[in-house]
């Protein structure tokens, strides 16, 4: 597979990384990108709440987990384009052959995370940027410095409100963030040769097998033979 892409990271950050088994790993957005990225790299064990929502900035994030996920489910549900209170689309609702069977999804998944989030078993959480190879909006500078901020202020809401359990929160991202001295943010910058316009028309495909295989190096794992789809439905 060609690849457009290239990446650098902090080597010695990476080296000091001890990845050391019990760990769990949960895909935090955007899109499904992160879950695709981690599934590949055959990290992701189980579907979570977080897998496929659009858009689904850090401050969304932090807000949905203060607010302890109510208003996550929006209430009168059609099957379709599912928006909830936080402005986030639940994009997988359409798999579903009804309302009921995706509510009871999305509430299976909500209780998963909550339970991993109440264990104080290690956290690595993934973020992935991939709309800067299509999206003029993401390749702005002040743009992608503020959600990399959302990230730095949702980092230190898990430290003051979870803090039993250690974590890694592993920043996929084109912009080049350096992050607080005492965080826990490991920033990976990604380049690309060449950008598009269109998401359809970009190898979003190629990077997200990009981004699992760097995955994959970290976390020593074996990677997939190829990038598969995820059901959405568990």
């Amino acid at each position: 597979m060609q690849y457009f892409f290239s990446h650098e990271y902090n080597v010695k950050q990476i080296e000091q990384l001890d990845v050391v088994s019990p760990y769990q790993v949960i895909p935090f957005g955007h899109r499904c990108t992160s879950a695709i990225v981690a599934n590949f790299a055959q990290l992701r064990k189980c579907s979570l709440p977080f897998d496929w929502t659009i858009p689904l900035f850090p401050g969304k994030i932090r807000e949905i987990l203060r607010n302890n996920f109510e208003g996550f489910i929006p209430e009168n549900i059609c099957l379709g384009n599912v928006v909830n209170q936080y402005g986030v689309k639940l994009t997988h609702f359409h798999v579903h052959n009804s309302v009921e069977e995706g509510i009871e999804t999305y509430e299976r998944r909500i209780r998963r995370f909550s339970e991993m989030m109440q264990s104080n078993v290690y956290k690595y959480f993934i973020y992935v940027n991939e709309d800067f190879l299509f999206d003029p909006k993401f390749r702005e500078e002040e743009f992608n410095r503020a959600k990399f901020d959302e990230m730095c202020a949702l980092e230190e809401y898990i430290k003051e409100n979870y803090a039993h359990f250690k974590f890694t929160i592993l920043y996929f991202d084109f912009g080049k963030h350096t992050p607080p001295a005492d965080s826990n943010i490991l920033p990976i910058l990604l380049k690309s040769t060449q950008y598009w316009e269109v998401d359809r028309l970009s190898p979003y495909n190629s990077f997200r097998e990009y981004v699992g295989r760097i995955a994959s190096t970290i976390f020593k794992s074996e990677p997939s033979e190829k990038l598969e789809g995820i059901d959405f439905r568990t």
